[in-house]
């Protein structure tokens, strides 16, 4: 990757650099019909109720926890900051874009920044000499995220799929 994830600059360049270019591409006729697709695949198949607020819990304030006590467990900050910058970008993405524009947006953006954030923790595993509290927070991440991406891809990339090629 020539981006370096786990540079704060560098996380914070690619979420702008992201959500420029999840504005610009929300305003095509490509979103809308994919919004429309997902929407009927969301509909017949939605997500178990506590799935969203697993993630919020595992995702996002687990970290913030290890953040605020990574003086007491000697965490690197620049592994929790760069974490915690992706991952507010991504829930500033789809807070500023899914309202008006669609769940279809919001497919897009959660896939792609999960392919970002899965790519910042496998570089940070291999990139540190890590603590085991550290490296319980990347494989715990990496297990999480990658699940979300499976999950992304199971259930609503391979539909989509399907109903281009064989619906045209």
């Amino acid at each position: 990757m020539l981006i370096n994830l786990k540079n704060n600059i560098s996380t914070t360049r690619l979420a702008l650099a992201l959500l420029t270019i999840f504005l610009i591409i929300s305003n095509t006729v490509i979103t809308d019909d994919i919004h429309i697709l997902l929407s009927n695949i969301i509909e017949n198949d939605p997500n178990n109720k506590v799935y969203f607020p697993l993630y919020v819990i595992l995702g996002l304030i687990l970290p913030i926890i290890l953040r605020l006590k990574s003086n007491d467990f000697k965490i690197r900050s620049k592994l929790l900051d760069s974490y915690l910058i992706l991952l507010s970008s991504q829930i500033l993405t789809e807070l500023l874009l899914v309202p008006s524009k669609g769940k279809g947006i919001g497919f897009i953006i959660g896939m792609i920044f999960t392919l970002f954030r899965l790519n910042q923790l496998i570089l940070f595993k291999q990139t540190n000499s890590c603590l085991r509290i550290e490296n319980l927070f990347i494989h715990s991440m990496i297990a999480i995220w990658g699940y979300n991406l499976l999950h992304i891809v199971l259930y609503r990339l391979i539909p989509l799929g399907k109903i281009i090629i064989f619906n045209g």
